[in-house]
């Protein structure tokens, strides 16, 4: 092992959607009720990452909080994240799928032959919502990357 050289670090990713940008993201999310749109929506009220909200599952919602377990999450620590008012609305509108536990689970229930739990698959709903919102050269990690989730929904969204 110790002739292996080390593999090349990346440049890290440095965008941060600008508030006018995040503005039309979110109210390209919040228009559409795909399981996509409401990942997005989701993600900015949350400031969660990706994997996090789309492992999310009906158990981890309280009256007050989310509670994203340790299991779950990329630090393996448990994220507690607060709901108001309007993050609570938005989950209130989700279909809940009976005999899933998952708030966005998957389409089907195999992929390439594994058993599948949660969504997958974000390319084309990606590339589709990039027209539909009109910026480019993002991710979804990026929506809130950078500042508290509170600054960016009330700056670029409304209060939530």
């Amino acid at each position: 092992m110790e002739n292996l050289a080390k593999p090349p670090v990346g440049p890290s990713r440095e965008r941060v959607l600008s508030d006018d940008e995040l503005r039309a993201v979110y109210k390209a999310a919040y228009a559409r009720t795909s399981g996509f749109h409401r990942l997005i929506c989701l993600l900015i009220h949350t400031g969660g990452r990706r994997g996090e909200i789309t492992a999310l599952e009906w158990a981890y919602i309280g009256p007050d909080v989310i509670t994203v377990p340790g299991a779950v999450t990329k630090n393996r620590r448990r994220h507690t994240i607060p709901l108001g008012p309007r993050t609570k609305a938005l989950l209130d509108s989700f279909p809940r799928i009976e005999g899933s536990p998952y708030v966005f689970p998957a389409a089907r229930e195999q992929v390439r032959g594994k058993p599948s739990t949660v969504m997958t698959g974000y390319s084309a709903p990606k590339r589709a919502f990039d027209k539909q919102c009109g910026i480019t050269g993002w991710r979804p990690s990026t929506t809130c990357a950078g500042r508290s989730p509170r600054a960016s929904r009330s700056s670029a969204c409304g209060s939530r």
